[in-house]
């Protein structure tokens, strides 16, 4: 949800045009103001990705290690399946939303050129290593070179954090506030939420602070003043960039995870559009920017615009992963993965 209101409202100019603002704050529609706060999604996608990831390597670490050792082979196993699960969902967005932008003046040639480099480095959604946003049918997809980059990364990153959790996240912290840093892709700049996920779940710490708080006014006082303050230190030390969004996104996962799903109906919803977050990220930007933005904007009001865009974007994951069924996709993707493991 703040991945759709960060990109709706955008902060600039051209956004500004396309919606009526509730209020105007020094020339700034505050549902842009918001928006930029809103960008702490990347920051909770990374932070959760470091998190899980961290979590199901333990069990299989302690499944397939010998003598406490887990053999390289073993290691490459697990991240090509969990690279290849990203991939076939994003292949299957790719191979839906792509050729439908024939439709839309916006054919592999206009965007691609000549250039076979251009078409394979954004099918297998690492363009923005080699080339930021020049050669991509979607700008978003930008956070797939990061997230494989990490994927990629994992064992070693998994490795330090089990000689020293706490040297794995400085060498993230290090990188993060490099003063020689000026490359524009980023990696080094969101290391730190993907790390932090990682710290976080060797530790165990979610669990720790629920039993310390353990009542939902304390919950909500302690998660509330948390998000506060990252909130206020990001705009006043930061002008409001994402330097801290690694302390910013826990605030607002805790917050979820001890206040907002306590609460049944809400937890219901949140967890079905939660469900379809991956998908929703991937194929977003062709439905409000790309394809269907004069429908999206023509509700005129951002609380509307939201909303519309939200459901939208809901049916057509719906819609897809009925589409997967029905063509019996993912047993397709999964007898294509063991077929390469084997022949390895």
């Amino acid at each position: 949800m703040l991945l759709l209101w960060h990109h709706l409202f955008y902060y600039s100019q051209e956004i500004y045009s396309r919606f009526t603002s509730l209020f105007v704050f020094h020339g700034v529609p505050v549902e842009c103001q918001i928006s930029r706060f809103c960008k702490v999604c990347v920051a909770i996608f990374l932070f959760l990705s470091g998190y899980g990831l961290t979590k199901s390597f333990s069990k299989y670490y302690f499944h397939n290690s010998i003598n406490s050792r887990l053999p390289l082979k073993k290691n490459c196993r697990y991240v090509f399946n969990h690279l290849i699960k990203l991939l076939s969902d994003y292949w299957f967005v790719y191979l839906i939303f792509v050729p439908i932008g024939l439709f839309f003046g916006r054919s592999f040639l206009s965007i691609y050129g000549n250039n076979p480099l251009h078409y394979l480095t954004d099918f297998f959604g690492v363009s923005y290593l080699f080339y930021e946003y020049e050669f991509t049918m979607n700008a978003t997809w930008w956070f797939m070179s990061i997230i494989i980059v990490y994927y990629l990364l994992f064992p070693i990153l998994y490795k330090i954090l089990q000689y020293s959790p706490e040297l794995l996240l400085l060498i993230s912290l290090a990188l993060l506030f490099n003063p020689f840093y000026s490359d524009s892709r980023q990696i080094m700049l969101w290391l730190s939420p993907f790390v932090f996920g990682m710290y976080i779940a060797k530790y165990n710490l979610f669990d720790k602070i629920s039993r310390c708080v353990n009542t939902i006014p304390k919950r909500i006082i302690v998660t509330g003043l948390a998000i506060v303050l990252f909130a206020y230190l990001r705009l006043a030390l930061f002008g409001n960039e994402v330097t801290i969004d690694f302390l910013f996104a826990f605030a607002i996962i805790l917050f979820c995870f001890l206040v907002l799903s306590r609460i049944p109906i809400l937890n219901k919803i949140l967890e079905q559009l939660g469900k379809h977050s991956g998908a929703i990220f991937m194929f977003h930007t062709f439905i409000f920017d790309l394809y269907f933005k004069d429908f999206i904007y023509w509700f005129e009001y951002p609380p509307l615009i939201f909303i519309v865009l939200t459901v939208v974007c809901y049916l057509i994951a719906i819609g897809l992963e009925c589409l997967k069924k029905i063509t019996k996709y993912n047993s397709l993707a999964d007898k294509v993965t063991n077929w390469i493991l084997v022949i390895k």
